[in-house]
């Protein structure tokens, strides 16, 4: 066959095989240095590969090739650019909602692909020229992509730089950071729950933690959270839900808190949901188990077919549902972080090491009971994420497995280290309304320093001044504090906030 290819042919089947190559090198800048460039590779392989497959396709229905080639270049832009169309319909909009529901967009997507189709079926024979403009077009469209695409999400305002001094007299131990995601807080416990979980601060506080009954998450989502947790800052919100996602991601671990670790001369272990920027003075080690290929695929069309697919395969009624294949790998995740945390604490290393390790649980799907027995498809079910017993079963699971985590850290550690334990926000899988956020921004927040001495800590403490606090006291800062608030976000921005 390409023997029988003119130079034009040839030509277009380059302008169609970069499709692909500049929509991953938008996808990987758009990710601000969290990957490294051999994870281009799969993909854009991949997608080649569909390539030929579609233009063989194509051609035998078309019995043209350079009709064959548009109607591929074509289908590579629906998919690719089908997961931005679908962010921007879920917006909120005066249109009815069900413009922006899964079940609708979808089956209109087909609709306008078979439309299509059938117009490049009846037009008649399509010039080289014709062909030319529009790979060129589609192509260039894709060029724009990478080039207007920001590789670090903007917003009006960014963090601001804290000025750390160095601390050379300091003995710089090495410090857990455990995130259990979703753990409701006392105050949440007692006034929802209509229970407590003092047995709980009680194994807590019989191996010298400070603990924290009124502690307040500063938001009730997590990227928000953790962002200001890490960056000892509120976030700095531009007003646009899907910006701000995009930022805090990407901000979490690239700022006030790792300077002040490269400065101290901290290694840093991320077993984590965020991912770090690329910067070797940091040290900076990262054993997630994220899949590349998904990070820069899941916006694809392909992919969410693939998602519902496996929804209906495994009878799952809501789109929202948990799939098999999720479960097994959030339990996997999860099983992770633990035997990798553990790993760390048995480990002699030269420099010191700051360990964050961000565990998806108690938070919804309540995947064990409180014996640790595995629950059913039916719990899983988006629509038992509000049932509060299975909640509470799965959290005193969760409970003595971060039991089990701080006696085995502090068992193999050499040296006594620095252990925080906190969550990124409360149980919020209810209806609540405004007077109710106090509740949902209900945290956990236990603290333990080698000298057993917290003089620095007081009650009712928000997470924004968590490191504040503690970097004041171990490591000699004079940061000032921040007013405890929470911050109320919603879809179409910031709200109030309640202090």
């Amino acid at each position: 066959m390409l023997k029988r290819l003119s130079r034009g042919d040839l030509l277009h089947l380059l302008f169609l095989s970069l499709i692909p190559v500049f929509y991953f090198l938008g996808q990987f800048r758009a990710a601000a240095g969290i990957l490294i460039p051999s994870t281009l590779f799969y993909p854009v392989l991949f997608y080649e590969v569909l390539i030929i497959v579609f233009v063989l396709g194509s051609k035998r229905f078309f019995g043209e090739l350079n009709r064959a080639i548009l109607f591929t270049a074509f289908l590579l832009v629906i998919n690719f650019y089908w997961g931005y169309f679908y962010d921007y319909m879920e917006r909120p909009s005066p249109a009815p909602v069900i413009f922006s529901q899964f079940r609708f967009l979808l089956p209109v997507s087909f609709l306008f692909i078979y439309l299509v189709f059938f117009l490049f079926k009846k037009w008649g024979k399509l010039s080289v020229i014709n062909c030319r403009i529009g790979t060129l077009f589609l192509l260039g469209g894709i060029i724009i992509h990478l080039l207007t695409f920001p590789g670090k999400p903007s917003t009006k305002a960014t963090f601001a730089t804290i000025p750390f001094k160095a601390c050379d007299s300091c003995k710089n131990p090495d410090i857990y950071f455990i995130v259990a995601d979703g753990y409701a807080g006392q105050k949440e416990m007692k006034e929802l729950f209509k229970t407590n979980n003092d047995h709980f601060y009680k194994e807590l506080h019989q191996r010298s933690f400070w603990t924290d009954s009124s502690c307040s998450s500063n938001y009730y989502y997590t990227n928000f959270s953790m962002a200001s947790v890490l960056q000892m800052e509120y976030m700095p919100l531009s007003q646009d839900y899907y910006q701000d996602i995009a930022y805090s991601s990407i901000v979490a671990l690239n700022g006030n808190l790792t300077a002040f670790l490269k400065k101290q001369g901290y290694k840093f272990r991320n077993l984590s949901i965020f991912q770090p920027s690329i910067d070797p003075d940091l040290n900076i080690i990262s054993a997630t188990s994220r899949d590349d290929f998904q990070v820069l695929t899941n916006r694809t069309l392909v992919s969410h077919l693939s998602l519902l697919t496996e929804r209906i395969y495994t009878g799952r009624k809501d789109f929202f549902d948990i799939t098999s294949s999720q479960v097994k790998m959030l339990e996997k995740s999860n099983e992770y972080v633990y035997s990798e945390t553990i790993k760390e604490s048995k480990k002699t290393a030269e420099q010191p090491r700051f360990i964050y390790s961000h565990i998806l649980a108690p938070h919804a799907p309540y995947l064990r009971d409180s014996l640790g027995q595995k629950t059913n498809a039916q719990i899983w079910r988006s629509e038992n994420r509000g049932n509060k017993s299975d909640y509470i079963s799965y959290l005193k699971y969760l409970n003595k497995q971060l039991i089990n985590l701080i006696d085995s850290i502090e068992t193999n550690s050499h040296e006594k280290p620095i252990i925080l334990l906190i969550s990124d926000h409360g149980f919020r899988e209810f209806e609540y309304n405004l007077s109710e956020i106090q509740l949902i921004c209900s945290a956990l927040l236990a603290v333990k320093v080698p000298s057993g001495q917290y003089p620095a800590f007081h009650q009712k403490m928000s997470h924004v001044n968590l490191f504040r606090t503690l970097l004041n006291q171990e490591f000699d800062q004079h940061l000032p504090y921040l007013k405890d608030s929470m911050v109320v976000y919603q879809l179409k921005g910031l709200r109030m906030k309640i202090d």
